[in-house]
């Protein structure tokens, strides 16, 4: 079996060279995490695990291409013979595929040749300090819940031809909960470090939080100005993301679709100069700058691997200003290159305000905390709904009152871009429904008015 990329690598090489290939594509990613987990002020679970997987695909001289994926320590050098050569028999049998050549790359002069290993000490700071938590809260009735994770992904993507690209990439998060029914508070961070975060300050806003709850002030459904946090953002941000293919625009079947066969592009959707881009090197995430797709679909082609993938403005000066697309799609449509990212940012420029500042500017409003079960409605409108959690406050003349109850809610994003009345400072979001995919959103607290709080919600 296979323990070591570059072995795994060389073998597959010397395979892939004795048959009459056009090209071929080899993503190694070993993946690696800790992660701990706690349930009523108590270590319920902790664990690590590690995946080794191979992502093959060929593309014969008549440019026919297969793929396949399979967890690379199951392979010995005998089974990945018969990988190989069953992968290349289902491509002889595949339609030919249009545009299947890579630009050419300058191979980094080093890169590792062996898998890098999270030492469980990565978490010794938070659970000293959870045993202290649980400790000074052993004769309360509020009980802590929460789980944090650290994940490592190592990826060596090989061509035939000659590329050779590795990318390394660190992920995290903290989530913090206190109940004491029907009281519950949260709060998440987006992080990587566990050693030096400041644990005494986020539990005494954890605390603080619910302790905001004690004064509860009953609040019919109906359409209110509402503060959503940078997580809260994110998660409604995130299907503004998913709708912005270009394909489907210029289909009619997107909520960018003009009628006549057109796009919104050049549309005012907000009107405040906001913008929400991507960029593999914006400062809040990394990113790699070369474009990786080993299954192709309808805005991802297998000929834009490796190309340089550069900051994309969807959204400038509140403007649609570009869609997700590949290289075939922007020449039929004569418009720019602009592949999907994984990165999504949303900033009002010259905007520094904190979440405490826009509650201060706030005379009569409510702080959503976090958001759940977020379902779409409508994908051409981006109309969402799902429930509120763990804590909405009533805010009176720039101060939290007290909490009032969760509800559902019915919003599409390209709704709040035309009701936002204030942005705060963009941050590294830590989002709640989206917490396991939505590392590298990059979001600002909002001030929205009339966000549609269709019903009252029994959840805490």
């Amino acid at each position: 079996m296979y323990t070591n990329p570059i072995d795994l690598h060389q073998d597959l090489k010397t395979l892939l060279e004795n048959l009459p290939l056009k090209d071929a594509l080899m993503g190694l990613y070993y993946e690696t995490d800790l992660n701990l987990r706690w349930a009523n002020s108590n270590l319920t679970s902790n664990g690590s695990g590690a995946h080794f997987n191979l992502l093959l695909t060929l593309i014969t001289k008549e440019s026919k291409v297969a793929h396949t994926s399979i967890n690379a320590s199951l392979l010995t050098p005998s089974s990945l013979t018969k990988l190989v050569d069953s992968l290349y028999e289902e491509a002889l049998l595949a339609p030919v595929t249009e545009h299947t050549s890579f630009p050419q790359l300058t191979p980094p002069s080093t890169y590792p040749t062996s898998f890098i290993s999270l030492s469980a000490d990565s978490l010794s700071s938070l659970t000293h300090h959870l045993g202290r938590e649980f400790s000074l809260t052993t004769k309360d009735t509020a009980h802590h819940f929460g789980y944090a994770e650290l994940h490592l992904a190592q990826s060596w993507i090989f061509s035939l031809s000659g590329n050779t690209l590795y990318q390394e990439e660190k992920t995290g998060r903290l989530e913090l909960q206190l109940r004491d029914y029907p009281r519950s508070a949260w709060v998440g961070i987006n992080t990587t470090d566990f050693t030096s975060l400041n644990y005494p300050a986020l539990f005494e806003k954890l605390h603080s939080k619910l302790a905001l709850q004690n004064n509860f002030i009953p609040t019919p459904p109906g359409k209110y100005t509402v503060i959503l946090t940078p997580g809260a953002t994110a998660d409604l941000f995130n299907d503004f993301a998913y709708a912005l293919g270009e394909n489907d625009a210029f289909d009619g079947t997107s909520p960018f679709s003009a009628p006549n066969g057109k796009t919104r592009l050049g549309e005012k959707l907000s009107s405040l100069p906001i913008n929400i881009y991507s960029d593999p090197s914006n400062p809040y995430s990394s990113e790699s700058p070369y474009l990786i797709n080993f299954t192709p679909s309808r805005e991802e082609l297998l000929a834009d691997n490796f190309k340089t993938i550069r900051p994309t403005y969807w959204l400038k000066d509140g403007t649609l200003n570009a869609l997700a697309n590949n290289s075939l799609s922007a020449s039929t449509h004569q418009t720019q290159f602009t592949p999907d990212q994984e990165s999504l940012i949303m900033e009002l420029p010259g905007s520094d305000k904190t979440l405490s500042q826009l509650i201060s500017e706030t005379s009569d409003g409510l702080l959503i905390d976090c958001l759940w079960y977020i379902r779409s409605v409508d994908e051409q409108a981006i109309l969402t709904t799902g429930l509120t959690r763990d804590g909405v406050y009533l805010i009176k003349d720039g101060v939290i009152v007290g909490s009032t109850n969760n509800f559902r809610f019915n919003e599409s994003p390209l709704q709040i871009l035309q009701k936002i009345r204030s942005v705060g400072k963009t941050e590294l979001a830590q989002p709640r429904e989206c917490a396991e995919t939505l590392s590298k959103f990059a979001m600002p607290p909002l001030v929205v008015e009339n966000f549609n709080l269709s019903s009252i919600s029994e959840s805490i």
